[in-house]
């Protein structure tokens, strides 16, 4: 049957299916046994659609990491770390870009077919070693000024 109400405690809630939880601003909460640190996981309205957000209180205040949008963009609040990924379509980053530590070359895909900029947006210095094999690359070196 159903439990029906405004709300219940229990010691421990098992499921050998699934749990549903229906409401236009449905949330739950994973805390610590004294409830003074929690996860919490909601969804939000977003004009007809709902956004899921992943907040982290951590005893003085609280963070969103985590925001995917119903369309599927994910929004990250903080670093985004990890040992290797993929990403397809896209990549914008807001802010600076950090690379602290290039263990490898940048490789485009296809050879000769990318550069670093645009016509319009230009990199404003290029700090380099030793530039004296410009045959290699493909004539591609500019100068001006």
């Amino acid at each position: 049957g159903a439990l029906t109400g405004t709300s219940a405690t229990f010691t421990s809630l098992q499921s050998t299916d699934w749990i549903e939880v229906r409401n236009d601003a449905a949330e739950y909460y994973l805390t610590n046994a004294a409830n003074t640190r929690y996860w919490r996981q909601r969804i939000a309205a977003n004009g007809s659609d709902y956004d899921y957000i992943l907040d982290h209180y951590n005893g003085t205040s609280t963070i969103t990491p985590l925001t995917i949008s119903a369309a599927g963009n994910a929004t990250f609040s903080g670093p985004l770390a990890g040992t290797s990924g993929t990403f397809s379509g896209a990549l914008t980053v807001s802010g600076t870009a950090s690379f602290n530590n290039i263990g490898s070359n940048l490789v485009g895909s296809i050879s000769t077919m990318f550069d670093l900029g645009t016509s319009s947006l230009k990199w404003r210095n290029l700090n380099m070693s030793v530039l004296n094999r410009e045959r290699e690359y493909g004539g591609g070196f500019h100068h001006s000024g």
